[in-house]
């Protein structure tokens, strides 16, 4: 597939990087010569220097040739036009555009190939902030992937020094996963995965990968002792801008005790019109005394939401010390969830990961429902659905007699509403079928099982 990226900021460098990985012929356009050396130096793509609105750069980038644009500068405006241009002077066929102003989409009628020719909005803070607000309502969770579509979810857990899981040995482990109907597929430990033997005992900070169905991921929190929070009901925000006030207004559906703390003083005067029920402050969430004067000792839930990665960290681990129940933070660079992995933060969030699991279901065959990239973007999980006339060499087999791709591990099969952990079963068309991929470069050996 041959797609073309416009703008180099995080998200679009994240971008091009997976699609890279997946197999995809990757341009990048981009106004910062310097950042496109950058990355044609550690990419196998090719760059295209200039203004990505500009129909003569988009020419240069043949643009007439390609399937896929993706307008992810950080101009709402720029992506507008580009896409426009795209679909006027090239017939682009699929034209997708970041887009963070709600201000654009109060009429629908903006949209469409007779006035903006855009066919997927791309909202980074949105996606980011429904990671978030999954965390929070399934606290205990370091990771919540739901699949709709077949009613499951793949929910991360950290093995505590508090939880029943420490010490314990791993087949006693799957025993009592499987009594509530769930499937545990992987174990990781210092970034590696482990061989699921037998004898082999969990130890404190391994992250354990389990699949549940969705109404069952609390009670499968609470049984191993994850959840040390009951009803949500304390809540503090450290960051008003993007994501904060996004995940602000969604949490007063559950809760009506929220605070939001941000240093910019135009930007709480804004939530203060916009979300008169919540309670903003002007301040440093970094600082200790800040957040010891605003009761942060009992919270439920303390959120760190802003764009620096660094006061991130730093008032989480504040919030804990000075008795937060519950810590999660925003991290942007990889390298930070390493390195505090092992730090009493309770979960991490990748506005990137978050962004690219978006993107990669849509731009998969119609077969692949769901994707959602994992583990620092070295790993996925999907799932595939067997569609007519296709997947002709397993249509009718056994599941367990089927070779799949090492590292690809089953999860679970969805069938008529019924879900299958079991691989004893013979497939059919219209089952649904779950993945672990532990390296996401067995995905085309995955997928031509499903053409």
């Amino acid at each position: 597939m041959r797609i073309l990226i416009l703008g180099s900021s995080r998200v679009g460098d994240s971008l091009a990087c997976e699609l890279v990985d997946q197999g995809c012929d990757v341009t990048v356009v981009c106004d910062d010569i310097k950042s496109l050396k950058n990355m044609q130096q550690q990419l196998d793509i090719r760059t295209v220097g200039g203004s990505p609105s500009y129909p003569d750069v988009l020419r240069s980038a043949r643009a007439d040739q390609m399937d896929v644009i993706i307008a992810a500068t950080v101009s709402d405006e720029v992506n507008m036009i580009a896409c426009q241009v795209a679909y006027s002077l090239f017939k682009v066929p699929v034209k997708m555009a970041r887009i963070r102003s709600d201000h654009y989409f109060i009429k629908n009628e903006l949209f469409g190939n007779e006035n903006l020719p855009i066919d997927v909005f791309l909202n980074p803070e949105d996606a980011v902030a429904s990671s978030v607000l999954r965390l929070i309502q399934n606290i205990g969770a370091t990771g919540v992937f739901p699949f709709d579509d077949i009613k499951l979810s793949l929910v991360l857990v950290k093995v505590t020094k508090d939880s029943s899981l420490c010490g314990r040995v791993w087949h006693k482990v799957t025993i009592e996963i499987e009594k509530l109907n769930s499937n545990a597929v992987a174990v990781q430990r210092n970034n590696k995965y482990l061989r699921l033997r037998r004898d082999f005992k969990l130890l404190e900070h391994d992250e354990i990968y389990i699949i549940s169905p969705q109404k069952l991921v609390q009670s499968l929190l609470l049984k191993f002792g994850f959840s040390r929070v009951g009803k949500v009901s304390r809540v503090i925000i450290a960051g008003g801008g993007g994501v904060g006030a996004i995940v602000a207004k969604k949490m007063l559906k559950i809760s009506k005790n929220i605070k939001v703390i941000d240093h910019d003083k135009e930007v709480c005067s804004q939530l203060s019109r916009d979300l008169r029920d919540v309670t903003v402050l002007q301040g440093d969430a970094s600082e200790r005394e800040l957040l010891f004067q605003e009761n942060v000792e009992g919270i439920d839930v303390f959120c760190a939401l802003t764009s620096d990665d660094e006061d991130n960290i730093i008032s989480s681990l504040q919030a804990k010390y000075l008795g937060a129940k519950h810590a999660l933070s925003l991290v942007n660079n990889s390298e930070y969830m390493e390195i505090f992995a092992k730090s009493n933060i309770d979960a991490f969030v990748s506005p990137q990961q978050s962004s690219i699991s978006h993107v990669l279901t849509l731009i998969q065959p119609i077969h692949v429902t769901q994707v959602y990239t994992l583990s620092r973007g070295v790993s996925e999980i999907m799932s595939f659905e067997i569609m007519p006339e296709k997947a002709t060499g397993i249509v009718g087999k056994n599941l367990s007699t089927i070779k799949f791709p090492e590292g690809v591990v089953f999860c679970a099969l969805y069938r008529g509403g019924d879900i299958i952990f079991k691989k004893d079963v013979l497939l059919d068309v219209e089952d649904s079928l779950l993945f672990f991929l532990q390296d996401k470069n067995m995905f085309s050996t995955l997928n031509s099982l499903f053409e």
